[in-house]
Order: C-alpha cells, then sequence, then structure tokens
C-alpha cells in the first residue's frame, strides 16, 4: 500500500520493482524487531551496524585484506565499542531455556538461520498483492489494461507520447489516464486490506 501511495511512473521504475523495495523494507524491519528476544536495533548507530556490519566488513577485508573493529568503526560512523557489542550480538544465536541438551550441561540453540515465520508472511504477502493485481487488471477496460501492462508495470515502459499514439490522444491525456488508473489502483489495493498502514 505505501509502494502504490508514493510511486512515481516518471522515475522510470516499474510499480512492482518499487513495491518490491517496500516489502524489503518492512521485511527487514521485521527481522531487526524478532532477531532477538533482546531488541539490537534501538539507537541509530546500532541500526546502521545491523544493517551495514556484514557488508562492510567483506568491502574492508576485500579492500585492506581486514577489517578489525577500529577500520569498521570508522568507516560506519559509529564508536569501536559498539562495533564490538553488535558483532558479539550477532554472532551468538538465541538460546532457548526450553530445549536443554541431554547432558544437562548447555543449553541448545533455538533457532538457526532465518525465521520462517517471516519466510511465509512474505511469501504469502506477495501471492496476496499478486492476487489482487490480477483481480483488478480483470475489471480494466483494453486501454486501460495496455497503459497498466505496457507502462505502469512494464520493465522498459512506453512513453507518454507512445501511448497517446497507440490510442489516437494526447500526450497529456495519456497521462491523466495513468494517473486515473494509478488512483483506482491505490483504492483497489486499500479496499482489499492487503496492508494496513
Amino acid at each position: 500500500m505505501r509502494a502504490v501511495q508514493k510511486y512515481n511512473p516518471y522515475k522510470g521504475t516499474r510499480l512492482s520493482t518499487y513495491a518490491s523495495w517496500w516489502i524489503r523494507a518492512y521485511i527487514l524491519k521485521y527481522l531487526m524487531d524478532q532477531k532477538s528476544q533482546v531488541k539490537i536495533g534501538t539507537t541509530a548507530a546500532q541500526r546502521r551496524l545491523f544493517y551495514n556490519l556484514e557488508k562492510e566488513t567483506r568491502r574492508l577485508i576485500a579492500e585492506h585484506d581486514r577489517a578489525d573493529t577500529r577500520l569498521l568503526a570508522a568507516s560506519l560512523d559509529v564508536k569501536e565499542e559498539e562495533v564490538t557489542e553488535m558483532q558479539q550480538r550477532l554472532g551468538s544465536p538465541d538460546t532457548s531455556l526450553e530445549h536443554l541438551a541431554e547432558d544437562g550441561a548447555g543449553i541448545l540453540p533455538a533457532a538457526m538461520g532465518q525465521d520462517p515465520e517471516a519466510m511465509t508472511s512474505a511469501k504469502q504477502l506477495r501471492e496476496h498483492f499478486g492476487d489482487r493485481l490480477r483481480e483488478f487488471e480483470g475489471i480494466l477496460c483494453e486501454r486501460d489494461l495496455f497503459i497498466l501492462q505496457e507502462r505502469i508495470l512494464a520493465e522498459e515502459p512506453l512513453t507518454l507520447r507512445e501511448v497517446g499514439e497507440r490510442f489516437g490522444i494526447s500526450r497529456e491525456r495519456a497521462r491523466q489516464l495513468e494517473a486515473g488508473i494509478l488512483r483506482r489502483l491505490r483504492d483497489f489495493v486499500k479496499s482489499s486490506g492487503i496492508i494496513d498502514i
């Protein structure tokens, strides 16, 4: 819903591509919130570290053959202690107090890898959005469907001039039709309750 509200077709990007970035952002936010029962991204510096620490470590190793905490802190504009703390937090998995090892000596990790619930939820959201989009396409006339598929959703969208020439209308009229389709799509998505934002 947020992608549909903020989408600007004149930037040369497909709506589905733009929407995938918003979906990814919400998934990352969910993962950060659910990564641990102890919140690990409560400040701006911690969020920057959470999202960029691994990527920045790889970059520094490629450039300098090392990535110590001093270099990472300088590169990410945070304190060295914060880098060390985040490395420890991200490096140690959550443990479950309910699953004791057989010998009773330790605690087993509660989960390894990605959260299956988040992955399933994201997949269901994409499928639901795709279903609603196909449903929306079914209520459009041929001209509006063409504009949606070849202008709004296309990898390489047609220009307004090309759309106008195809239907014998002015460039401005093509722009008005496109804006109307986007407004209808926004209302359709909102009424279908895909995302409550």
